[in-house]
């Protein structure tokens, strides 16, 4: 089984509904000189993160992996620039850690999916109370990207993800577990996403009386109504 599938169906049994990609590509200008290469490359249902923020022609690529996706059925995510999403026709946005709260402002496009990142069990936290649909939890191995974190390690991800997220930074350095103790630790720790249930309101129904009743009076005394 290929890592996209595995992924899929995992998605499929800890977060039904919120149609979460089993790959995800984050652009990164200094390591992938040619992300829309790589994206045609990527299966179907998979997401493109576009996260060079001070590219100076981010919208010019923007727009070039929105045409990749819409040819190669992905999703792009704009990291930090929801107007720039809109203008290119993304699937949604993404934002760091320390602008997650951002996330609320955009819960009225039911179609976007909405990413935060996190590092800590207080992120994950307040990604959740932002609305957003999932947090992408990092580093769990070492990663030049970020050199100063401490890596959480599979371990470490597993108490932590207990809600949709993906893992980013670095690679392991050993082979993992095997295919059913990693599905058992991820039915366990996952979060199941449930949708709100629908609040019913009651109206009353109002009928007339000839004869109005009076307030002082018993209810087993109560005339009928015609």
């Amino acid at each position: 089984m290929k890592l996209a599938e595995l992924a899929k169906r995992l998605n499929s049994q800890n977060a039904p509904g919120l149609g979460l990609p089993p790959l995800l590509l984050i652009t990164d200008a200094g390591r992938l000189p040619d992300p829309a290469g790589a994206a045609e490359r990527l299966p179907s249902g998979s997401a493109v993160l576009l996260r060079d923020y001070e590219l100076a022609g981010r919208e010019a690529l923007a727009r070039e992996l929105a045409e990749v996706a819409r040819r190669c059925g992905l999703k792009l995510l704009i990291a930090g620039d929801a107007a720039l999403a809109i203008r290119v026709g993304a699937a949604g946005v993404h934002f760091p850690e320390a602008r997650a709260s951002e996330a609320r402002r955009w819960r009225h496009r039911r179609h976007w999916l909405i990413t935060v990142a996190a590092h800590s069990r207080a992120a994950l936290h307040h990604a959740a109370m932002c609305g957003a649909d999932a947090a992408l939890l990092s580093p769990v191995f070492a990663t030049a990207s970020h050199p100063e974190r401490r890596p959480l390690g599979p371990e470490g991800f597993n108490l932590l993800a207990t809600r949709p997220a993906s893992y980013a930074g670095g690679r392991p350095e050993s082979p993992p577990s095997s295919p059913s103790r990693a599905r058992s630790r991820r039915r366990r720790n996952c979060f199941r996403y449930r949708k709100p249930r629908r609040q019913r309101f009651v109206r009353p129904i109002e009928r007339r009386c000839r004869s109005p009743v009076p307030a002082t009076r018993a209810p087993h005394r109560v005339r009928r109504c015609r």
